[in-house]
């Protein structure tokens, strides 16, 4: 498996206490997570807020979990928030898509937050900072 980290406005994203949940809607093959991130886990911040609002956004959802962290197998996170490049789990969906919906715009996302991890499939995504 190959592991990209996800750069934001503010760089990459590093460490359990950098990403923040507070609420997590799905409708319609959208994914919407909004909370705070931790700014002194961030790669190129340099402002004066120690938490900064974000909503991420994914559309065209195929699949998608959570679990809570520590259920989940750790050596396949280095970053808070990252693209496994080489996705076994796409390769497997792809064997039994029979309405050819995963296309290659689709990615695998790993979203590791204080308590939880998302594992999404997903064809696009805006992490925005809401400030």
């Amino acid at each position: 498996m190959n592991i990209q980290g996800i750069k934001t406005k503010y760089g990459t994203l590093k460490g359990r206490d950098a990403i923040y949940l507070n609420s997590v809607m799905y409708k319609n093959a959208e994914l919407i997570i909004k909370g705070e991130v931790n700014s002194e886990l961030l790669s190129n911040y340099d402002g004066e807020q120690d938490f900064i609002p974000y909503e991420l956004n994914f559309g065209n959802v195929i699949a998608n979990y959570q679990i809570e962290l520590d259920f989940y197998n750790h050596s396949y996170l280095e970053y808070s928030f990252q693209e496994n490049t080489d996705s076994d789990w796409i390769k497997k969906l792809k064997e039994i898509d029979c309405s050819n919906k995963i296309n290659e715009k689709h990615k695998h996302f790993v979203l590791a937050t204080y308590d939880d991890i998302f594992e999404i499939i997903a064809g696009v995504y805006t992490f925005n900072f809401l400030e």
